[in-house]
């Protein structure tokens, strides 16, 4: 029994008639009967499905259509449906905060580029209660495609005589990873063979960093054969479908070279004298390519009629000052070395150890004789005698004379410039 007009002791999920019974002052009552039913109901819906899209995830369309959410209520029927949007900025592949929620229509055609979206479905029974089913997931506003960079990798060699030769692939956002391939690379330049190419992701593993990797290359120039990386416009797509543009590059170039260098001769320098009787001397080593590496013990000094101190090699240096040359000047000392009159000092190549091109490809030349000097410190002698046919001595060599005009052989013991009648 209650009394008054307020039941508060109705449950939620039961069911109430309510009647009326008065009584007369005879003690007599009477009943109104039972009233209609009253449910009462405290339960709001329940979601059996999430609010969905069409498009989902990344996209780059004009408009997305929204699946509202299913949900059931057992007490009280389900009376309105209303679908409500959330915004944020969409900016490096990710979304930002969103904002408050706005009642929006399926389809959505207020969507706009650099922008996520998330719908969520509200629904109302007929007893005023209410039930939200959450965010969806978010739909992403994407029509711009990524801008791609292709370098070589910051660990390769250039010039490098060693496959694979590596490049770095970095695109401006996250691409959809299935799209790039192998084939979307292309290699130019002037080293030949099959030039295969191999993808792999690198860190941050988010779909931004890639790394391309040449091999089967061949090269036979001296010098070698360039190797260079680029991307095609249109060839590569985001998760929105939006493809990519041409790549760019600050050096997408490595120089391949596996062909080792040679030594083409070791030469007196250019203008020296010869023969000479002074030094020091030098030579200039030439090479068919810049090398490194060359120094006094690649070398030995040959002689041949010298006595004294031996010459001996005082630097090997290039004329610029450089560290990688084809012209090397070999310098020689002869301070005290003494030369017949037919001596000679020369320079030849004795080890190949330690001289390499820029791609370290070692020297080819294992030996190579060089040029030489012919050294000279020896006075030269000097006999003076009657002419046989000016002497009328009994003998031809008695030195004695009766003729007006003599005549005299002088012999040097070496040959000689420079005689004058005056001498």
């Amino acid at each position: 029994m209650v009394s008054g007009a307020l039941d508060t002791v109705a449950a939620g999920g039961s069911c109430y008639v309510y009647s009326v019974v008065s009584t007369n002052g005879l003690g007599v009552s009477t009943s109104s009967g039972d009233s209609t039913v009253v449910k009462v109901d405290t339960s709001a819906p329940v979601f059996t499905t999430a609010t969905t899209t069409t498009p989902s995830g990344a996209t780059n369309a004009g408009l997305v259509t929204i699946t509202p959410a299913s949900a059931t209520d057992g007490e009280s029927p389900i009376t309105a449906t209303q679908l409500y949007r959330k915004s944020a900025l969409y900016l490096g592949g990710s979304c930002g905060v969103f904002g408050s929620a706005i009642p929006v229509s399926s389809p959505d055609l207020n969507v706009f580029a650099d922008l996520c979206y998330t719908y969520s479905t509200v629904v109302t029974n007929a007893s005023g209660l209410t039930a939200n089913s959450g965010d969806g997931d978010p739909v992403r506003i994407d029509r711009t495609g990524p801008t791609v960079t292709i370098n070589q990798a910051a660990t390769q060699a250039d010039p490098a005589n060693a496959s694979p030769v590596l490049f770095r692939v970095v695109f401006s956002e996250p691409i959809n990873v299935a799209s790039f391939t192998a084939a979307d690379v292309t290699i130019g330049g002037t080293a030949t063979g099959t030039r295969t190419v191999t993808i792999s992701q690198l860190s941050p593993t988010d779909g931004t960093t890639f790394q391309a990797s040449v091999s089967s290359i061949t090269s036979t120039a001296q010098t070698g054969g360039t190797v260079i990386a680029s991307i095609a416009v249109g060839l590569v797509s985001d998760p929105a479908g939006n493809t990519s543009a041409a790549s760019t590059s600050t050096d997408n170039t490595v120089t391949y070279d596996t062909v080792r260098p040679t030594l083409t001769s070791i030469n007196r320098s250019t203008g020296a004298t010869n023969p000479t009787n002074t030094g020091p001397l030098t030579w200039t080593a030439t090479f068919v390519e810049p090398v490194s590496g060359v120094t006094a013990s690649n070398f030995g000094v040959a002689t041949s009629g010298i006595t004294g101190t031996a010459p001996s090699i005082t630097s090997v240096a290039t004329t610029d000052g450089s560290t990688l040359s084809t012209t090397w000047v070999i310098t020689v000392s002869t301070t005290g070395a003494i030369g017949a009159n037919a001596g000679s000092i020369g320079v030849n190549l004795t080890s190949a150890t330690g001289i390499a091109d820029a791609a370290t490809n070692t020297l080819s030349t294992a030996t190579l004789t060089g040029q030489t000097y012919t050294y000279d410190t020896t006075v030269p002698t000097v006999t003076v005698a009657l002419a046989a046919a000016s002497d009328t001595g009994s003998s031809s060599s008695d030195g004695i004379t009766s003729a007006a005009t003599l005549t005299y052989n002088v012999t040097f013991s070496e040959s000689v410039t420079g005689l004058a009648t005056g001498d």
